[in-house]
């Protein structure tokens, strides 16, 4: 339902800050902020210009953890 949808900033929010704040990690991650740690994923589409029933077709072309590219 329409009303039930999330935001694709909600979205996004859920995944970094939320997971941080469940971890009691929000101190150290989960936002973008000189000092804190990151992981990264690329994508090949700006989520933020496609419809969202279209996010299947977004593909991830890079990960990288603690700084190490995981993948792409």
């Amino acid at each position: 339902m329409p009303g039930e949808r999330l935001t694709v900033d909600d979205a996004f929010a859920a995944y970094a800050s939320g997971t941080a704040y469940q971890a009691r990690e929000e101190s150290r991650r989960g936002a973008i902020s000189v000092g804190m740690r990151a992981d990264v994923v690329a994508l090949d589409t700006d989520p933020w210009m496609v419809d969202p029933m279209e996010w299947r077709g977004v593909n991830v072309i890079g990960t990288w953890l603690a700084g190490q590219r995981t993948y792409g």
